[in-house]
């Protein structure tokens, strides 16, 4: 296993590896033009019923009655998961734990459902989202930038002409948001204590960002990239972690910041036999 050598070295040092676990759960951050709507008739995203939630973080239902979300959202267990505000239980026992490799587990869970819903099955990325290539990031609460602050090397409000970081604290209402970013660092496997996982990455940049310009926040796990293939929307990834700066609170997204996704071509076979009809 390898990492490119640019990415390994640059993220660990001037950056903080940070699971998106801890907290109230807060979902993309958009800056810049208003957020994404999926069902508006002028795009041909996929619509909004397929991300929901699970307890604090976020799941995507796949279809067939299965959800797939972080792992370390469910720990194995079986919570609810509710989409378009409706509680739909998972059955006991029924969790998948993705692997990378043969005795090494992703940060990665399927979950089946008792009385799913009625959507058509998303389709699954079969390649990686390509550097520079535009996405759509998907999470559920409080997603709005608000306005735009300035903070020291100690996180204190500063002057401008005094900033160290440059950013957003997140601020509104509870709902679900959708916001674009380009893919900046390409596939490669992660390690998080026991568990190694293949992702991909997207910095939040303030110059040259993509219209509607979106970073995670601490409590997104679990939401969802797409990212376009032969022409359609394809599940491409599921938000797990993002790289941020010493010392940054869980609700602040500053210029910068790079949010992780799984690579879900690289787990696209174990997805598939694993909710395969039974």
């Amino acid at each position: 296993m390898s990492w490119p050598t640019a990415w390994r070295f640059s993220a660990w040092v001037l950056a903080s590896f940070v699971l998106l676990c801890a907290g109230a759960a807060m979902a993309v951050l958009v800056h810049g033009k208003k957020a994404l709507d999926p069902d508006d008739p002028d795009n041909d995203l996929p619509g909004s019923g397929y991300v929901g939630r699970i307890g604090s973080h976020s799941g995507v239902y796949l279809g067939d009655g299965w959800v797939l979300t972080a792992h370390h959202v469910t720990g194995n267990g079986s919570p609810d998961f509710v989409l378009d505000g409706t509680a739909y239980k998972a059955q006991v026992g029924s969790g998948v734990w993705l692997k990378t490799r043969p005795g090494t587990n992703a940060d990665l869970q399927l979950l089946r459902l008792v009385d799913p819903p009625e959507r058509a099955p998303l389709s699954l990325a079969t390649i990686s989202p390509a550097v520079g290539s535009t996405v759509v990031m998907v999470g559920k609460s409080s997603g709005q930038a608000g306005r735009l602050i300035n903070w020291n090397a100690q996180w204190q409000e500063v002057k401008r002409s005094d900033s160290v970081h440059v950013g957003y604290s997140a601020r509104g209402r509870p709902d679900l948001w959708w916001g674009r970013n380009r893919v900046s660092e390409p596939s490669h496997f992660m390690r998080m204590g026991a568990s190694v996982t293949r992702a991909f990455g997207m910095r939040f940049d303030r110059e040259d960002a993509a219209p509607g310009e979106a970073a995670v926040l601490v409590g997104d796990s679990g939401g969802a990239v797409f990212a376009r293939e032969d022409g359609e929307w394809r599940l491409a990834g599921i938000l797990f972690a993002r790289l941020t700066e010493p010392g940054q609170a869980g609700h602040v997204a500053v210029f910068g910041n790079v949010s992780l996704a799984v690579d879900l071509s690289f787990y696209r076979k174990q997805i598939l036999d694993a909710t395969k009809s039974e």
